[in-house]
């Protein structure tokens, strides 16, 4: 299995075209929409890349073309008060590499990747309800449920609620 990384603004196009998929792919696990995404253009991407304690990591196909198939990222808060905490965001699998071990792997190196922050203490995340397997690697990998908020999104009038959960580190 290819080595998950941390991306760098140099991995810009490839990971703005893993986004773009799973935006489309997946509307109900993310919050954004293609058309109102933050990191819609280049330049947004490569800036986020660039940013500290703001991390994506990826895991390229085995193809060897450079195309990544499982990202994950991750953030420390920047409040002073809420230092000891960091949120995985953005999670995703390309169809095609799914049961396979990448979303597990990609997993647990933006955990380890967060404990590599000196002082965070708790990481947390918030999954879909229409992302049952998801939820069930979280579950596994030793998440706990905090909180369920009903109607999180509406994609053409259909409600998907989201499952708030957290690890201690």
């Amino acid at each position: 299995m290819p080595t998950p990384f941390i991306l760098t603004p140099e991995n810009a196009a490839a990971y703005l075209a893993i986004r773009q998929e799973m935006l489309t792919t997946t509307p109900w696990a993310f919050l954004s929409d293609p058309s109102d995404d933050i990191a819609s253009g280049i330049d947004a991407v490569r800036q986020m890349l660039a940013s500290n304690e703001n991390d994506v990591l990826a895991i390229q196909s085995p193809d060897s073309d450079g195309t990544l198939i499982s990202v994950a990222g991750v953030y420390r808060e920047l409040k002073l008060k809420a230092r000891h905490r960091a949120h995985i965001w953005g999670v995703y699998t390309s169809p095609k590499f799914r049961c396979c071990g990448y979303s597990r792997a990609v997993m647990l190196a933006a955990i380890n990747h967060t404990r590599s922050w000196q002082g965070v203490q708790t990481l947390s995340l918030s999954v879909s309800n229409g992302a049952p397997e998801a939820l069930n690697l979280y579950e596994s990998m030793g998440f706990t449920n905090w909180g369920h908020e009903p109607d999180a999104l509406r994609i053409k009038a259909k409600s998907y609620d989201e499952i708030h959960l957290s690890l201690k580190l």
